[in-house]
């Protein structure tokens, strides 16, 4: 990562991902994910429900959410509607793009993604 051509470290004590300077120019590298295969399919709504209950218990911490969604993220994939429900439970900016970066390679209709990215906005 790159801020006005020199190198930086994105760590909390500067803020990022929170505060992010006003003026500049970010360079980011980024790996892509691969796509889901084309026989994936979504999270049933049934399960899904089980899942949005438990990520949005009140008691829960983000690195708790952030956790359970590493361990279903191995094995189910999600609408677009759905990753945005997920992403949603994430009280903290820092942690809902951390989300949404485990979501990104697990959704299954690319064609929607502007319904899993609106939870960045």
């Amino acid at each position: 990562v790159k801020l006005n051509g020199r190198p930086i470290q994105l760590k909390a004590d500067l803020g990022w991902p929170d505060r992010i300077p006003e003026s500049g120019v970010l360079h980011l590298r980024f790996d892509t994910v691969m796509a889901p295969p084309g026989t994936a399919e979504p999270m049933n709504a049934d399960d899904f429900e089980n899942i949005r209950k438990e990520l949005y218990n009140v008691g829960a911490s983000d690195q708790w959410r952030l956790t359970v969604l590493r361990l279903i993220c191995g094995t189910h994939y999600f609408l677009s509607s759905q990753g945005d429900v997920i992403a949603r439970a994430f009280l903290w900016s820092r942690e809902r793009v951390e989300a949404c970066i485990i979501l990104f390679g697990r959704i299954v209709d690319p064609q929607n993604m502007e319904l899993f990215t609106r939870c960045l906005s």
